[in-house]
């Protein structure tokens, strides 16, 4: 399977999977703003299946402070065997207000914009589809030519790779910990106007 596959689907998890906030236009509580640190430490998400392909993917996310690196890796087979690439990427975060206060549908918004992006290829048939432009990251965009196995690449400053993974931008979404599980917005659910989800996906969560 080719990364160019993968890193859509690495970037739909970490967009589907970002803990960002969400505006509700009615029912909505103000309160003190929530700590950075109710999110300290590394949660952990179970394999899940790509649904692009017969392979699968394994993310976790560690906060510390306002900072938050998510580390996603990619594999051939199911049941994460057989890695082919590792992404991390580093964002800052501001958590908002926590709308519908005392509910069952409770959230509270979070605002993430990434700025680091390191990329690793764990797989040599990758590397030499990545290198030779037959595939994969040679004509995903990022122009790299030179890639090693098990050597991490900071692509922060590639100008397609920034444009890839979106650094710089901004996104608003929404989270909930709920019994020792981490839960975001549901993204594909309804949004406001901001693009923020309103509704949880409770059938997604990491684990800390």
């Amino acid at each position: 399977m080719k990364i160019k596959n993968f890193a859509k689907i690495t970037t739909l998890f970490l967009i589907s999977l970002m803990l960002v906030a969400c505006s509700a236009k009615s029912n909505t509580a103000l309160s003190e703003p929530t700590p950075a640190t109710v999110l300290e430490g590394t949660w952990t998400y179970d394999c899940a299946d790509d649904p692009d392909s017969d392979g699968s993917l394994q993310i976790s996310k560690t906060y510390a402070d306002n900072n938050v690196v998510v580390s996603t890796t990619s594999y051939f087979r199911p049941d994460c065997e057989a890695p082919i690439m590792n992404t991390k990427i580093t964002s800052n975060f501001t958590i908002g207000e926590i709308v519908n206060k005392g509910s069952k549908d409770e959230y509270t918004k979070i605002d993430r914009t990434s700025d680091k992006a390191v990329v690793t290829i764990l797989d040599q048939s990758t590397i030499n589809e990545a290198n030779y432009g037959a595939g994969g990251l040679g004509d995903f965009g990022f122009d790299i030519t030179d890639w090693g196995l098990n050597q991490p690449r900071d692509v922060t400053n590639n100008k397609l790779a920034i444009k890839y993974y979106h650094l710089g931008n901004t996104y608003h979404n929404i989270f909930k910990i709920d019994s020792n599980k981490l839960f975001g917005g549901d993204q594909g659910g309804p949004k406001d106007a901001d693009g923020r989800p309103t509704v949880l996906d409770m059938k997604v969560w990491g684990i800390r």
